[in-house]
């Protein structure tokens, strides 16, 4: 579930803790070294989303917005919102009705 950067493209993944709305291509964002962002569980890494050890649930970061640049210059925005079909776990615990992406993106012009 790792969103990856295609850098023999060009592109790169950087991110900032901002609104997905507010964020515009003079924003300052912080670099991911590799490219890449994932599901964190525990409290190390920057990643799209947390996995709740308690609820066994993906639950995405609030106001994390990725930005994916090629060479050097923001091209799109995007966040990822969810993996539940209807947005939401369908149970109180491990829920089942995954894998079903829900993501917001928008070319800087």
């Amino acid at each position: 579930m790792d969103v990856i950067a295609n850098t023999a493209k060009s592109f790169t993944l950087s991110y900032i803790d901002k609104a997905y709305e507010t964020v515009n291509s003079a924003d300052q964002f912080m670099a991911l070294a590799d490219n890449k962002a994932g599901i964190v569980i525990g409290t190390t890494g920057i990643g799209w989303a947390g996995y709740n050890l308690d609820t066994h649930h993906v639950i995405a970061v609030k106001d994390r917005t990725f930005i994916l640049s090629k060479d050097g210059k923001p091209y799109f925005k995007f966040r990822v919102n969810n993996v539940y079909s209807d947005e939401k776990p369908n149970k109180a615990m491990a829920s089942d009705n995954y894998v079903f992406y829900s993501i917001d993106y928008q070319e800087f012009k």
